[in-house]
């Protein structure tokens, strides 16, 4: 008769002559019962998921990632047995999941095993920022400035910093010295804007002094005159 893993065959033989033959009968194959594993436990032993089959004593423990598998052999007729080790697989990792890493955290890919629970994550390490640098700018009394100051080219960081508008820069531009009959003028203009104002110099008066005199007599008037030291002007 077949078994599960050898081929049967019945002989016929003619009953008058020395004719024969024989018919194969193939091999049955197993007929697979599954049992699932169990955990071990601080009490008891456990097991993993193995094969068994319903006509023969044939027993097959399946490979996992980190473990060897077997398939147990006996013979039908005197019960030997033999072993065959199935190689452990090894993980079988594929992503499962992905963070970019930013110029500030870390980022990561994780791995999962499409066999069993086990992962693994790779850290992809922080970018650091990508410095692009930009001038500073000064100040006026009609705009605000800012200082030299960095930006990243992949995020919003920053050293941007500004500084508020200034007083007007005032220099002199013009002047008219004032004089004995007429207010004078300085005049300033702002260099940033050119706005300007006007400080009125206030006339200075005539500044008189004697420039000549004349004692009077019994007949005639005497006199004194006076003469500005700035001006033409005389009394």
């Amino acid at each position: 008769m077949p078994t599960c893993t050898a081929d049967g065959h019945t002989t016929y033989k003619c009953s008058r002559c020395e004719y024969g033959y024989t018919d194969t009968l193939g091999k049955l194959g197993h007929e697979i019962v599954h049992h699932e594993g169990k955990t071990p436990t601080c009490l008891e032993v456990g097991y993993e998921a193995y094969d068994t089959c319903s006509r023969c004593d044939y027993a097959k423990t399946e490979p996992t990632c980190i473990s060897d598998g077997k398939e147990e052999y006996a013979c039908t007729y005197c019960l030997y047995k033999y072993e065959v080790t199935l190689p452990m697989l090894g993980h079988n990792c594929a992503v499962a999941d992905t963070k970019e890493p930013t110029c500030t955290a870390d980022g990561y890919t994780a791995y999962k095993c499409s066999r069993c629970e086990y992962g693994y994550t790779d850290t992809l390490g922080k970018l650091g920022h990508e410095i692009v640098h930009h001038e500073g700018k000064v100040p006026t009394c009609l705009e605000t400035g800012y200082e030299a100051y960095d930006t990243c080219s992949r995020c919003d960081y920053s050293t941007y910093k500004e500084l508020g508008k200034v007083e007007h820069n005032y220099m002199l531009s013009a002047k008219t010295e004032p004089t004995c009959l007429s207010d004078g003028k300085e005049e300033y203009e702002c260099t940033y804007c050119l706005y300007k104002y006007e400080v009125t110099l206030p006339m200075l008066g005539h500044d008189c002094t004697v420039a000549d005199t004349k004692e009077p007599t019994c007949t005639e008037d005497g006199y004194t005159a006076y003469k500005c030291s700035r001006c033409e002007y005389m009394k």
